[in-house]
């Protein structure tokens, strides 16, 4: 059964969160899909993962992390970069094992982000 749990990821002046949504059947050593929430860098939540994906994933038995960032104007580029760079770092390094792969995904200006 899926579970969807919340993880702190990283922490710059705020903790950054992560729900992962995964089960314990799931295997070990298959591929994360790290996801990052439309709003254009202004808005936007991690709780907003559109539900296909949740059921795709789930169907590829590939844990999904959808990561919160810091947002603009309050954050700058750079520390969005950050925040995707630690959450990256951070779905690599998932569960037990080896470094897992990830697979990056999103919608809207997060493409941007995730260059």
């Amino acid at each position: 059964m899926m579970e969807c749990q919340t993880v702190i990821y990283a922490n710059y002046q705020i903790p950054l969160g992560c729900s992962i949504y995964s089960s314990n059947v799931y295997p070990s050593d298959g591929p994360v899909f790290l996801y990052f929430h439309a709003g254009g860098l202004v808005g936007g939540a991690r709780n907003c993962v559109p539900p296909w994906l949740v059921q795709v994933c789930a169907q590829r038995q590939w844990p999904l992390i959808s990561a919160s960032y810091r947002l603009l104007p309050q954050a700058s580029g750079e520390n969005v970069l950050e925040d995707v760079t630690a959450a990256y770092n951070f779905a690599r390094k998932w569960g037990q094992g080896a470094e897992r792969s990830v697979i990056v995904g999103g919608s809207s200006a997060d493409s941007s982000a995730r260059l």
